[in-house]
């Protein structure tokens, strides 16, 4: 693998403590919140993008990219609202072999959706081709679409536009009848420019491994 720049957006730092995962509780709801890809999770420290949502045993999930996860941190919208926690991780992407991911789990009282804004994810795209057009949607670039230059088994690399922030970004196609495909979740860029994906047929398999009752959310 390609070494990789990181995509996540380091914040100012305004609190010097964090509750134990043990001692985690819900805040009391205000607005309703709804989680969807490709939107800012922020923590005391960094920010990144949400590149899927999931049910995965008795609660709701947010997957982004392995090395944004913070044990136990509190995750919170762009707007501030808390949506859950970072509870798992796998890999820490420096490698190949450390691929990963990070999940979040959801708050009961908070929403998920696939939808995208004007249309949402519909099907898993589990083979990615070299050519092949496609989009992400980041919290700091928010829609940027390229080509795919290369692909590999756990990953592939892209023409896509990203920058700080939009690591775990939403990865997609558009299908035929204009929903979306999901393809992975951005890891970040190459030193030779290009911008590395997590595979959806990957990412699908090393949650599984582990979390054997996941269920992608579609729309």
């Amino acid at each position: 693998m390609q070494k990789i720049r990181r995509l996540r957006s380091a914040l100012l730092v305004i609190a010097l403590s964090m509750a134990a995962v043990g001692g985690l509780s819900a805040p009391a709801a205000t607005a309703a919140v709804v989680v969807t890809p490709g939107m800012a999770i922020e923590t005391t420290h960094f920010r990144c993008s949400v590149g899927m949502v999931a049910h995965i045993g008795n609660g709701n999930y947010a997957i982004t990219a392995a090395h944004c996860f913070e044990a136990g941190a509190r995750v919170r919208d762009h707007s501030g609202n808390e949506i859950g926690w970072y509870s798992n991780q796998l890999g820490n992407d420096s490698t190949q072999s450390q691929v990963g991911y990070a999940l979040i789990r959801l708050w009961d009282n908070v929403g998920v959706s696939a939808s995208l804004g004007r249309f949402g994810i519909r099907t898993i795209d589990t083979n990615p081709i070299k050519g092949e057009g496609l989009c992400k949607i980041g919290s700091t670039t928010g829609w940027t679409c390229g080509t795919i230059t290369d692909v590999s088994d756990k990953v592939f690399w892209t023409t896509l536009t990203a920058a700080d922030g939009d690591s775990g970004s939403v990865v997609y196609h558009q299908n035929a009848d204009g929903s979306a495909a999901f393809m992975g979740i951005l890891l970040g860029r190459t030193f030779g420019g290009t911008e590395e994906i997590e595979s959806a047929n990957y990412l699908n398999t090393a949650i599984k491994q582990h979390e054997s009752s996941l269920l992608w959310w579609i729309s």
